[in-house]
């Protein structure tokens, strides 16, 4: 059974969650910094159906309700992520979405499928060594905050359908589900 669904399905899981854009509107939020990611990849389990590229570069603003630790993960023009910002420096964000690879049609005995993707992003802000002088001589300056961290995206079959075409045994293109990409996250704060 063919399912023509597949390259839209592939399209919505290699994209964030859908949210409204634009910066918090929170009373009480101070923000943290913008940080320019690198991201390497660690391992990937999830083979063609869920694109994995070996690095990845991508900018992530960080905030923080006063009084709190909670914390928000917002990349520009993306969702903002609620989540877990500690006074130490350690967070905690994740989000789940959902997409459709096929529709139920139960004149012809399908069930449909249904994946969800959870991304976990964990980590700790630090201070970095003072940036270099000028002329090349000790560093001068305040440190320059930054952070290490993983994030890890878990692509899985939702409860009630039937995603055995989407397995490489039946033609599909994952070897297994649920299957797992992890990433290891070095980011520096920018203006």
């Amino acid at each position: 059974m063919r399912h023509h669904h597949l390259p839209y399905l592939l399209a919505l899981l290699a994209l964030p969650a859908c949210a409204p854009k634009g910066s918090s509107t929170l009373t009480g939020e101070e923000e943290v910094g913008r940080f320019q990611v690198q991201a390497s990849l660690r391992d990937t389990e999830c083979g063609a159906g869920h694109e994995a590229p070996a690095e990845l570069a991508f900018v992530v603003d960080l905030f923080h309700l006063e009084g709190t630790s909670r914390g928000y993960w917002q990349l520009p023009d993306g969702p903002q992520i609620d989540g877990l910002l500690e006074r130490s420096g350690g967070f905690r964000f994740a989000t789940t979405t959902q997409a459709v690879a096929y529709p139920e049609d139960l004149a012809n005995d399908v069930l449909g499928c249904s994946l969800d993707r959870t991304e976990i992003v964990e980590g700790v802000l630090e201070d970095g060594p003072a940036p270099e002088a000028p002329d090349g001589g000790v560093g001068e300056g305040e440190p320059e905050m930054g952070f290490s961290g993983t994030t890890r995206v878990r692509v899985s079959a939702s409860p009630g359908g039937d995603c055995r075409a989407l397995l490489s045994v039946y033609g599909g293109p994952f070897p297994d589900l649920p299957c797992v990409i992890e990433y290891d996250l070095d980011a520096t704060r920018v203006p």
